[in-house]
């Protein structure tokens, strides 16, 4: 599999000002059918491609000012047709999809195109139907995940709360920091495979850090990735929040640091978070990824081989992935798990959906275009690198 950047940034940025409408194309020439607007959903639900129904934009977005009218006219039967969709966002970013395989259409009426094959005597009609109906059923996806995802966050929140004002009732008056109901800055993430495969969160404060390790013990997290850089261990704000000469011990909680191994990239930490009863973790310290600089792609295989190892001993169970801000770092490396996950188990990726999916549980995740085209590089090299991917290249 090669992976043209050029080709993905072009297509994602260009217009519809090339493409004519169905009344005006020639045969063989793609046309915009339908265009929508969210509020559209409910009524255009079950929409029919090729129904003959006119559309009209009213849209304050600068691609289109020139109120167009877009027929969805008639498709030949027997001829065959592809397309894609695009999406266009409220700040005028434009998202678009990969072609769709061929289909042919059965029989619809479709005369007005009759007189353009006779003319043509092409037997394939290659048109663009763009838009409509993959627009629809995309916003109804997202509609249903981002319910999904508020639901879970909710559940998160209250169990963050509950843990919160436990300690609050039973430490009241002992430490004011306690009694301050701190927050803690966490979102579940799903795997490619797997619901609520990740909780993505930021470094712990020294207010909030008997909350993370309860949190963490109540959620059964077997595997803690923690992405830093020396540089920031070395700042005043720096706060270490796991064991190493001693326990660290909080209130109702103790960590325990039980063995600690240092790889090439990676210190790896077992620890033991007790509480009525005990729970093994394994700490995956990467010191390598700064904010402003991304690490190599192969440090970066390395330690997801050995999350991937942690998993398989430790149970499968919820991976946290921690960085300083909770955002940048973890969304990158879990949507590099989840590409990987995908070309392991469907034999291609779609970067594109891996990141989107992830930025449902918290849209900042993948900030930029270098971490965007990080997730897709590191893939490339994965493929490359291991010979039982070669049919990939």
């Amino acid at each position: 599999m090669k992976i043209n950047m050029s080709t993905i940034i072009k297509n994602a940025t260009s217009t519809y000002k090339d493409f004519k409408v169905y009344e005006t194309a020639d045969y063989n020439e793609p046309y915009i059918a339908a265009l929508f607007n969210a509020s559209m959903y409910e009524k255009y639900r079950n929409f029919v491609l090729g129904n003959n129904e006119v559309f009209s934009t009213n849209s304050s977005t600068k691609e289109f000012q020139d109120n167009q009218t877009y027929k969805n006219g008639k498709l030949v039967a027997g001829q065959t047709y592809t397309l894609f969709q695009r999406i266009i966002l409220d700040d005028d970013q434009i998202l678009t999809s990969p072609w769709f395989p061929e289909f042919t259409a059965s029989t619809i009426d479709s005369s007005s195109l009759i007189e353009k094959m006779k003319a043509s005597y092409d037997p394939y009609l290659f048109a663009l139907v763009a838009i409509p109906i993959f627009v629809v059923i995309l916003i109804a996806f997202l509609i249903k995940r981002r319910k999904k995802v508020d639901e879970d966050s909710l559940a998160m929140s209250k169990e963050m709360d509950n843990i919160s004002n436990q300690k609050s009732f039973q430490n009241q008056g002992e430490d004011a920091l306690i009694s301050s109901e701190p927050y803690l800055n966490a979102v579940f993430v799903d795997g490619y495979k797997k619901k609520k495969a990740f909780i993505a969160t930021q470094c712990p404060l020294q207010t909030t850090v008997t909350e993370f390790w309860d949190v963490l013990k109540k959620l059964n997290v077997s595997t803690i990735v923690y992405l830093t850089s020396h540089c920031e261990q070395k700042e005043k704000s720096y706060y270490k929040f796991y064991p190493s000469d001693c326990d660290l011990k909080l209130n109702g909680i103790t960590v325990k640091l039980t063995a600690e191994e240092k790889l090439e990239s990676i210190t790896k930490r077992n620890l033991s978070v007790s509480t009525e009863n005990e729970t093994i973790m394994c700490m995956l310290e990467f010191s390598f990824w700064s904010e402003n600089c991304l690490p190599s792609f192969d440090l970066i295989l390395q330690l997801i081989s050995e999350v991937t190892k942690s998993q398989q001993c430790l149970g499968n169970d919820i991976i946290a992935v921690v960085c300083n801000n909770g955002v940048s770092r973890s969304g990158t490396f879990i949507s590099c798990i989840n590409a990987i996950e995908q070309s392991q188990i469907e034999e291609l990726v779609d970067v594109f959906q891996i990141v989107r999916r992830a930025q449902l549980s918290q849209p900042q995740f993948v900030q930029n275009l270098l971490q965007y085209e990080f997730v897709y590089k590191l893939v490339k090299h994965y493929l490359e690198t291991f010979s039982t991917y070669s049919n990939f290249k």
